[in-house]
């Protein structure tokens, strides 16, 4: 949901947890990315508004505009190398896992105990 004067994603620019989605990825120690599988802007928003870390996302959640394209993980956004990755319903594409294979330890919040990112985690929490 937008409110006046957002940006071009989701979020306004007014609002006060815009620090997770203009920080560094690079430098980051913990990103949080999100999936198309969330559902909608609000699953998104939950993300965010819940954020002590970076928010980056999908080339889903990309084409849903709920992220700028300098927040996308993968071959067509940025790679990372941070110390905790944790995504949240995330499929696992390759061009999504190309960006973030490198993270020191890999998280992912997935109801879809067959998902392709199975192949990069060390904990996998299911969600309903």
């Amino acid at each position: 949901m937008r409110s006046s004067g957002s940006s071009s994603v989701g979020i306004s620019s007014a609002e006060p947890w815009k620090r997770c989605l203009t920080g560094s990825l690079a430098s980051a120690r913990l990103v949080l990315t999100a999936g198309r599988g969330l559902g909608g802007q609000a699953g998104f928003q939950a993300v965010v508004e819940l954020a002590e870390a970076q928010v980056a996302g999908t080339r889903g959640a990309l084409d849903e505009r709920w992220i700028s394209h300098e927040r996308e993980i993968g071959l067509s956004g940025v790679r990372i190398a941070t110390e905790v990755y944790v995504d949240f319903v995330v499929s696992g594409a390759n061009f999504h896992t190309i960006g973030m294979e490198h993270a020191a330890y890999i998280i992912t919040v997935n109801p879809d105990p067959a998902a392709v990112v199975k192949e990069y985690f060390q904990k996998m929490a299911k969600g309903r």
